[in-house]
């Protein structure tokens, strides 16, 4: 996503993504460069549905609202989550973490940290 860009999933969304499995962006679904500063983005998440997300959202400098009837996460082997803030109005949040039994490759970075290594993503 660009400097000021954002995502918002309306009420009649149906949302399912899975990361790609290979290439630069492996295993994150939505990315927002780190150096992005000034203006907060807000990205929403307002289905009635149950939402699929599979891989990394990783908008670091951004606020992830959600606002629903759904379910965000539901059915995915894995998301993970690095936000600025994430706020929950309305809905539920649900949060897997099966990553070896996933065909959805980890994010490198994620790897590392789930090894115990930090590594910063640019």
């Amino acid at each position: 996503m660009g400097q000021n860009a954002s995502f918002a999933f309306g009420s009649e969304s149906h949302i399912s993504f899975t990361a790609p499995g290979a290439g630069t962006y492996k295993g994150i679904v939505f990315f927002q460069s780190p150096t992005v500063t000034g203006t907060m983005t807000t990205n929403t998440f307002r289905s009635e549905s149950t939402s699929v997300i599979q891989g990394a959202v990783y908008t670091p400098n951004g606020d992830i609202v959600i606002d629903c009837e759904g379910t965000v996460g539901a059915s995915a082997d894995y998301t993970v989550w690095v936000v600025k803030r994430l706020l929950i109005h309305w809905g539920t949040l649900q949060v897997t973490s099966n990553y070896s039994g996933s065909p959805t490759p980890l994010p490198d970075p994620v790897v590392a940290m789930v090894s115990g290594k930090a590594v910063l993503i640019r």
